[in-house]
């Protein structure tokens, strides 16, 4: 198989969907691998490196000319819906269920390309491709909460010294962006309140289990207050953050909505009012790219240093974090998603996405039609069933239901 490997094209994106260990990889497996000009070059990966490995540096138009298989990072941008056709299959975030409008997302399928979600790919529950980017996600965020906390407040977040007096911390959410956090503040001995959907003891344990440490305890009482989400009154989970914002300079919000909180039973566990509680310089972060979710003021943006303040409070937000830095995100992400390359390039279509693969599952679109069904429903569409989806995509694309 011809795989091309796109330069991306949102601002602040620096990320590249393969570095040269895995294109070297792919080449010995028999396949062509074609690397648009300074594609890797802010991850420290210039295009001598790609040619040493056995690519072919080629231009844009050559490569959406000549190569089957698409690699990116970031979802295509209105600019570069026209570059897809049926012939096509682009493996990306697409992120379909995010902040694409419906006429845009319409517009995108339409082209007929066959879209792999790569942050729809599961294997045993697990989401191998997304899980890294979420957990430097985590990362990042902590830090850069902490960063900006020291530059708009004029405080210190950190616990390690007693001196330096207290500054507390809201964390919303224990996924793996949650969890992340959690790690770098604990280090901190950053005075916390932790809002999870699960109890205190599970928490612990996925950490522990997370962090190979053995009954350490991530959570503890005396620098820790705990909520557990209550979806049955969600008003009351609320109530107990409307209580405790006074005591923090800094919230991070690392969770997404799910179905059983939809908007009509709570618009936002965070509200612009509540945020009046924060000290003029508070940090008000929302690490999910939901926009204007769970926190009502926070919009994401596709600038990685953009601030924007409300109120008197600080919020940032990028919807890209990972790319601040380049070189440890391109090496995560391309060493993730490689198994996943050679099992389509090896095997082909109908191996690849064969029923019951991890792949299958991560068909977001096909043949002009829609088959993410979450998005689907989030966006007021139709979707088509996977299968319906990639016999149509298969036949016209001519590879063979």
């Amino acid at each position: 198989m011809r795989i091309g490997v796109l330069r991306e094209r949102k601002p602040d994106e620096t990320r590249v969907a393969l570095t040269p260990r895995e294109v070297a990889v792919l080449v010995g497996h028999g396949h062509a691998v074609d690397v648009e000009p300074g594609a890797g070059e802010a991850a420290g990966h210039p295009d001598a490196a790609f040619v040493r490995a056995g690519a072919v540096v080629s231009a844009k138009k050559q490569i959406l000319g000549a190569c089957q298989l698409l690699l990116k990072v970031k979802a295509p941008l209105p600019e570069e819906y026209e570059d897809y056709d049926p012939g096509h299959i682009l493996m990306t975030f697409l992120h379909f269920d995010e902040n694409i409008d419906p006429v845009s997302l319409e517009r995108l399928v339409a082209r007929g390309f066959l879209g792999i979600a790569c942050e729809a790919v599961r294997v045993s529950g697990r989401a191998p491709i997304l899980e890294p980017m979420s957990r430097l996600t985590g990362h990042l965020f902590a830090q850069r909460a902490i960063e900006l906390c020291t530059h708009h407040s004029g405080r210190l977040a950190s616990g390690l010294d007693p001196a330096l007096g207290p500054v507390g911390a809201l964390l919303i959410g224990t996924g793996e962006i949650g969890l992340s956090v959690l790690q770098v503040w604990h280090a901190l001995r950053l005075r916390m309140t932790v809002l999870a959907n699960r109890d205190r003891a599970a928490v612990n344990a996925q950490a522990n289990h997370r962090f190979g440490t053995r009954n350490h305890d991530y959570l503890p009482a005396d620098v820790v207050r705990f909520l557990r989400m209550d979806v049955t009154e969600p008003a009351r989970t609320q109530a107990a953050l409307a209580a405790a914002l006074p005591s923090v300079a800094i919230v991070l919000n690392a969770a997404v909505r799910r179905p059983s909180l939809p908007p009509d039973r709570l618009p936002h566990l965070i509200t612009r009012p509540m945020l009046a509680a924060l000290a003029p310089g508070s940090i008000v972060c929302d690490a999910t790219a939901c926009d204007r979710d769970l926190i009502e003021t926070c919009l994401s943006s596709p600038d990685l240093a953009a601030i924007e303040t409300i109120d008197g409070i600080v919020h940032y937000s990028p919807d890209h974090i990972p790319a601040l830095v380049p070189r440890t995100a391109s090496d995560l992400y391309a060493a993730a998603l490689l198994p996943f390359v050679i099992a389509l390039a090896d095997e082909g279509v109908a191996g690849a996405l064969g029923p019951g693969t991890p792949l299958r599952g991560a068909i977001a679109c096909g043949a002009g039609r829609l088959a993410d069904a979450r998005s689907a429903a989030r966006k007021g569409l139709s979707a088509t069933p996977v299968d319906a989806v990639l016999a149509a995509w298969s036949t016209g694309a001519g590879y063979g239901a």
